[in-house]
This record gives structure tokens, C-alpha cells and sequence, in this order.
């Protein structure tokens, strides 16, 4: 048994062309999507280059403030020890001025009786 179907040429390639103008109109749709998914990439990246810098720069900055930090506190820290030098000295000043006071007070009063 043998069926046979009858179609007109015309039918299929108005079929065949239907289908590939949809198809057409798919791609179509899919490249304007790809092309608008690149320009936000592209944006993304702009934006986030921006930042980098941005960041650089403040990190820059950073450092310069952190190396002035550790300036001062390496100039304190010597002003710190010149100091405790210095209270080292100031009790032998004082007893020297003291004792030589005492000695000139001593010194006077035997001379007046």
C-alpha cells in the first residue's frame, strides 16, 4: 500500500521562506540583545576602571599619611627618651642647687654669732 501526497512546490517554499524569516527575526533579536549585553559590560567596565583608580588613588594617599605617622612617632619616641634622660638629670640638679644653698646658709650663720 502506497500513499502519495500531492503538494504544490509554491506551498513549500512559502513554508520554508515563513520559517526562515522567523528565524531571521530570532536572530535579529538575539544580536540586538547580545550587542545592548556587550554595551553594559563595557559600561560595567568603564565604571569599575573608575573606581580602581579611585581606590588607587586613596590608597595612594594613604600610605603618604601612614609614612608621616610613623614619622612622628619615631620623633616621639626619641623626644620620649630624650626626656626620661633629662628627668635623670633633674634630681642631681636639684640636690647639687640644694646642697650648695645649704652649704652658703651653713656658711653665714657661723660667721654671725
Amino acid at each position: 500500500m502506497t500513499v502519495t501526497i500531492e503538494m504544490d512546490l509554491k506551498e513549500i517554499l512559502v513554508k520554508i521562506e515563513h520559517k526562515i524569516d522567523k528565524l531571521d527575526e530570532k536572530i535579529d533579536k538575539l544580536a540586538e540583545n547580545t550587542e545592548e549585553q556587550i554595551k553594559d559590560v563595557q559600561k560595567d567596565i568603564t565604571e569599575i576602571k573608575v573606581k580602581q583608580e579611585n581606590l588607587d588613588v586613596r590608597m595612594g594617599n594613604m600610605e603618604t599619611r601612614m609614612e608621616k605617622i610613623e614619622t612622628e612617632v619615631s620623633t616621639l619616641t626619641a623626644d620620649i627618651g630624650d626626656l626620661k634622660g633629662v628627668k635623670s638629670l633633674i634630681i642631681p640638679i636639684i640636690v647639687a642647687v640644694i646642697t650648695s644653698i645649704l652649704t652658703l646658709i651653713v656658711r653665714i650663720i657661723p660667721g654671725r654669732f
